[in-house]
Order: C-alpha cells, then structure tokens, then sequence
C-alpha cells in the first residue's frame, strides 16, 4: 500500500488538528488495526466437526476422572494396609513373623508408590489428556465367508504427554503410530512398518486441539482453526493461540520434516539452520524430550544441558522445557557454564571484568582472540602442552606459559594482525605475568582459559569420573551463530562425541561483534561432522510465528529473498513523525488499541538500547501504569501486558503485538551487517502485529515509507497538503 495522503480523503471532523490544518494520522490507528478483519461467522458443517470434539473430550475426561477415582481408592486402602503392616511389624516378637511381615510391609509400600505415580499421572491428564486426535481407517485382516478382505475398520486415537489405553491416548515420543499423525495429511493413504507388522490405511481426519485445565479452547480442522471465546465457537488465521507469554505447544502442528529432525536416531548429531520463528528452538528442545523418553535412549536429565547466550532466553527456555513435561535439565548462558567450569576445575582462579586489574591489557586485542589464526595456534600449543605440562604447576602458570607461547608463535606468524591490537607483544606478555602472580583472569580472557581447563582436566580425568558441568551425555546449543572458533571449541570439548549434539542457529541473527561464526560448513570440517550416519543437517526456512507481511519486511531488512508462503496478516504499520513527542502519540495511541484487541497477551516495545528503552518506559508509564514494565536480565516478566526492553534481550523471544521504537540511522546503519540483524530480530519477534514509529531520520536498511512492505503514514506528506 502507498503511503497515505490523509487530505485526499474525508476525514471525521475530530480528525483535525487545528492551527496548522494538518489531519491527525493518530485516528487512522484504530482503523488500521480492524482492517481486513475476516469473517468470523462458523458454518453447520464446521460446527459440527467442533461439537464432536468437545463430547469426544468430555467423554475423555469422564473415563479418566473415573480411572483416577479408582486408583485414589486404591491408594487409600494400600496406605491403611501399610500402616497395619507396620504397627504388626514393630509388635512382632519372632524372626520369622519379622522377615514376612517386612517383606509384605516393602510390597505395600512399593504398591502404595505406584499408585501415588498413577494418581498423579491421571491428574495431569484431566488438565491436558491430548494436543490432537486423529483417525485412521484400514482394510480389515479377516477375511469374509466369500474370501474377500472385511469392511475397512476405522481407528480414533489421541496424541498426548504420555500415554492411557483406556481412553486410546498414545504417548508421541514413543508410540510408532505418531509417525501416521505427524507425516502424513488428512486423506493420505499410508504404508507404514508398526511394531514389525505393515499397516496400510487412510488418515480420515486429523485436528490439533488445544486443552487447558480440562476446557477444550481451540480446534484446527480441513475448514480452518476455531476458538472457543465466551460459549462460542470463533474463526482464527492462527493455530497457534495469541501469546499471553506463556508457552504455546508446537505439537500438534510439527511438520513431518520437524518430527523427522526429532526423531533422529540418538546417536545423531542434529544441526540446525532456520530463519526466525521457524521453529528451530523448539524442535531442539522437542528432540531432547523425545531422547529422555526411556524407549528412545537411556540419557537421564541429569547428563544433558541447554546452552543459551542470554539470560531472559534462559528463563523463558526453562518454562518451556517445564511445559513440555521436562525436569531436572540445567539451562544456562554460556557464562553462566563458563564460570561453573573454571569453579569446578580451577576453584583457585577468578574472572575480573577489569581489563587493568594489574597492567594494562590492549583492548583491541580481542579482535586476536576471537581469529581463526588464534586459534589454529591456540589449538597446536594445546597439544604441545600434553607432554611438556607438570604436575607442579598451578592452573594459572600453565595457562600463563600457554598463552605466552601462543602470542610468541601468533606473532611471529601473523605480525600484521598484532599490529591492528595497538599493543606489543612484550605489553601483553608483561599482563600475563601478572595472571600467574595474582590468579586472577581478566574476562577478556575467559574463552580461552574455559578451553584450557577443559583440555587438561578431560587429559587427567577418566571417562566414568566426567560429569555435569563439565562433561554431558547430550547437549543442545541454542544461538551457535554468536560463539567464535574458541568458544566452539570448548562446547565442542563437552561430550564425548560430536554426535551427542544439537546445535540450533541462524546466521542472520548474529548480534555479537567480538564471537564471530564461522559458518556451518566450516564447522563440519574443522571438527569433522560428517552428514549421514553420525549427523544430520536441517534448514527450515518457513516461519511460523510471525505473518507472512512481517516475514517479507524482515527479509527486506536483511536482504534475504522475500518468503513466498506463510500466514497471512496485516501489513506492518510504519508512522513517522515530526518529533519525539508526536512520536509518543503515535505509539500510545497504537498500542492501546493493540493491548484492548489482545487483553490476555504479551505486547513489547523494542529500543536499540537498554537506556533507550528506560526513556520509552518512561514516556509510557503515565498512560499504561502497572500494565507496562521494564524488562532486563533478572528482572523479566513473561504475564501478559506490555513489556519494554532492548532488542537483544527480546531475541528468541515472541510478543503478540510489537513496537520498534525510533529505528533510527544513527542507531541502524545502513552498511552495518549487525545493525541489519538486529533490526531483523527486532521485527521477527511480533506475531499478529507490528508497528514502527520514527522521528529524525529513519534507518536506510527500511524500504521506503510508500513501499508495500509497510502502511505508511508520513508527517512530511501533511506538511506537503
């Protein structure tokens, strides 16, 4: 759509500002948010499809209320049988009556256990029993008097959590027929190899459903997705449900090449390259589930990890493995990791921040450590290290000699790269004379000591003695296109095999200027991944969080194609304005309307900075009160309301409603490879609507305000009428 002129058209007189006759853009908000409002009107043949899964729910929940009544009873009379056996064994005098009363007390108690689980199990059910339902229909195997095969027998199943026979609700992580469910579409006839026996048969029907605290609220079916809202039956462009910023299971909706990169066998290292809201993350996590499922390998939680790169991602990933019925598996950033590590390995070492603790460190000299060339020297005095190390030496006296020699030898090689740090050699081997003295790293330095430790300790430790920190059975690796080639290295260091990993990334989205990826090929060859038997390479390049409208002003921002499927939705609205004050207009009065359409979701406001987006909180607060927050690290709510924080914090994340506030060219240079990554995250986050608001000069990494990338609303074009 071109940028609108509002004096070519007939405006409400209370459009008017007067003084200068200019038409305020500000009413045409709430007509922009209600424009191409579909139909919402349910048809008798969509109407039925939904009234036969709420009686199949309900007759769902009665079984299991029934089954969880029955093993409460049980529970009861086992806990009662329990006690007796106990008071009979305390009063017992001979032996023998001791041994079988405390063999028949241990029985009790063992029974009494199961039932407790089962009772739990059951609970858990009546709030969610399933996420889907489907039905098959196969050619019946007996054979009829005139020798011909019987009439097609029809099979309903529920896809769940976890699996109850009664109610025929298969557990997706373990039960073969999922594969029927997430493979195959609706009307597909399928030849599939179940439990040694070839099945052939039709998928008649297959809906998502979505099910909260025992209420059926949505149902995805051949004639589109429905909620329920206030008794009655809605139409919705979205399967996924507007975020409320809690977590919106993915599973019913996995695709067959998602659930294939799920279910890879355990031993297969899975690396993952998908655009924003392709869902990358959550397959990773989903995969990880699947492996912790007992019939799929034997990792325990304890022995895997989840590796982010910030904090907020960290604790929404948290409530996100909680969601998906996974416990006790540690999530941290990377520096979190690091430091639980060198704790482990090296207690006697601590991590400054202050890079002229003792002498003075050449700031440019991270721009060195980060290189390929570092590394390759890093990595050749490692192995040098091995035979030449002693015992008597500490950490710090190993790692000083290391690194010195490894400057010595990188200088020697590569002199024009030292030369750019604007410091000498000599300078730089004075300060790590100083780590040894005072046992203390500056963190500058931290990747490369985290590499060391991590070396020398797997030299001098078996295998059966390595363990969580600092060795894992499995680990996921979410953002891997924010680590260097040393950072790798030492997350590559903490399983036994490449195979034990799942790696997720998008090199679009790199926002690190320091830990540049070195991309996905390379990484195959440096630490031999080889595609096949040992790894598997996945690209999802559809995104299912954000309209497919967003998606194309994202690609534009980072100058990828322009997407040509996804969901459909509103075009991004984009006001510019004569100045921050009429720029806080546009956005208040932009998101009101946002937050009253969507009053259960989460909603966010992106700054370029943490100090810009203290400014827009406040500029916010008076209108929204306690409806509005800051969020930074420690202190980042996911309720629903409106959230304000820079755009760094907010990567991996998703917001119903955004707002970028001031893209600015000062903030988003044209020719900056981060600044485009940036700006692409920030759009990628919003999933039904996004809005831009500027004043000064926009970034030159948008299209332009008339493009059809966006809805334009220019205050230059008032000035001009």
């Amino acid at each position: 759509m071109r940028t609108t002129k509002i004096m070519r058209e007939t405006p409400p007189a209370d459009e008017l500002i007067y003084g200068k006759e200019l038409r305020s853009f500000f009413p045409l908000i709430s007509r922009a948010m209600e424009e191409n409002k579909e139909s919402n009107a349910v048809s008798g043949a969509e109407l039925a499809l939904l009234e036969e899964e709420a009686r199949i729910l309900a007759s769902t929940l009665e079984s299991l209320q029934t089954q969880c009544e029955a093993k409460a009873r049980r529970l009861t009379e086992e806990d009662q049988r329990s006690r007796l056996l106990t008071a009979e064994l305390v009063a017992a005098q001979r032996d023998e009556d001791k041994q079988m009363l405390a063999s028949d007390e241990a029985v009790s108690h063992a029974l009494k256990h199961n039932h407790s689980d089962e009772v739990k199990a059951l609970s858990k059910l009546l709030k969610r029993p399933y996420f889907a339902r489907f039905v098959i229909e196969e050619e019946s195997s007996d054979l009829s008097r005139n020798g011909n095969s019987g009439a097609p027998t029809q099979y309903d199943y529920r896809l769940g959590y976890s699996a109850n026979p009664e109610c025929r609700i298969i557990d997706w992580r373990k039960s073969p027929l999922a594969k029927i469910y997430y493979e195959y579409q609706e009307g597909d006839e399928y030849c599939e190899d179940v439990q040694g026996r070839e099945r052939e048969g039709r998928l008649l029907l297959k809906h998502p459903v979505r099910i909260e605290n025992g209420a059926l609220k949505s149902v995805t079916t051949r004639y589109g997705t429905f909620s329920l809202t206030d008794g009655a039956w809605l139409r919705t462009n979205n399967a996924h449900p507007a975020g409320n910023g809690g977590i919106k299971s993915i599973l019913p909706l996995i695709t067959a090449e998602q659930f294939k990169t799920i279910t890879e066998d355990a031993r297969t290292a899975v690396l993952i390259q998908g655009i924003a809201g392709s869902g990358k993350t959550t397959v990773a996590l989903h995969r990880l589930a699947w492996l912790l499922h007992e019939s799929n390998s034997d990792i325990s939680s304890e022995e895997c990890a989840v590796i982010v790169r910030n904090e907020v991602l960290a604790e929404f990933i948290k409530m996100t493995l909680d969601a998906i019925e996974i416990a006790d598996v540690p999530v941290y950033t990377f520096e979190q990791w690091k430091s639980k590590v060198i704790q482990n390995i090296a207690p006697e070492l601590s991590l400054s921040t202050d890079l002229d603790s003792h002498s003075k460190f050449p700031r440019g000299f991270t721009t060195v450590l980060y290189s390929e060339e570092f590394f390759e020297e890093y990595e050749a005095q490692l192995k040098l290290l091995d035979s030449s190390s002693t015992k008597a030496q500490t950490h710090s006296q190993q790692y000083g000699s290391l690194l010195t020699q490894t400057l010595l030898s990188f200088s020697s090689r590569h002199p024009k790269l030292l030369e750019v740090t604007g410091g000498s050699t000599n300078e730089i081997i004075e300060y790590l004379e100083n780590i040894q003295i005072h046992n203390s790293v500056p963190h500058v330095l931290s990747n490369s000591l985290l590499r060391f430790l991590l070396h020398s300790h797997l030299l001098k430790t078996s295998k059966e003695d390595l363990s969580s920190p600092v060795r894992f059975r499995h680990l996921v690796v979410d953002e891997l296109q924010d680590y260097s080639f040393i950072s790798l290295a030492s997350l590559m260091n903490s399983v036994e095999s490449t195979r034990d990993l799942t790696l997720v990334g998008d090199v679009g989205q790199a926002l690190s200027a320091d830990e540049n990826f070195i991309g996905w090929d390379r990484l195959k060859e440096v630490w031999q991944i080889e595609l096949g038997s040992s790894a598997t390479f996945f690209t999802l390049e559809v995104s299912y969080r954000s309209t497919l409208p967003i998606m194309r002003l994202a690609s534009y921002v980072s100058r990828r194609s322009s997407p040509k499927e996804g969901r459909s939705g509103r075009v991004p609205i984009w006001f510019h304005c004569e100045n921050e004050e009429r720029a806080t207009e546009a956005a208040l009065d932009w998101l009101m309307k946002a937050l009253e359409r969507y009053p259960t979701s989460l909603s966010a406001v992106l700054c370029s900075t943490l100090d810009e987006a203290t400014q827009a909180y406040s500029l916010l607060k008076p209108r929204f009160g306690p409806q509005v927050r800051m969020g930074k690290p420690g202190n980042f709510s996911f309720d629903q309301g409106l959230i304000v924080t820079a755009i760094d914090y907010a990567k991996g994340l998703e917001f119903t409603n955004v707002l970028i506030w001031n893209p600015s060219s000062k903030a988003f240079p044209q020719n900056d490879t981060l600044a485009s990554n940036r700006l692409y995250v920030a759009i990628t986050r919003a999933e039904e609507n996004l809005a831009l608001v500027s004043y000064g000069r926009y970034s030159k990494l948008l299209p332009p305000i008339d493009s059809k990338f966006v809805r334009g609303y220019n205050y230059l074009d008032l000035l001009e009428s």
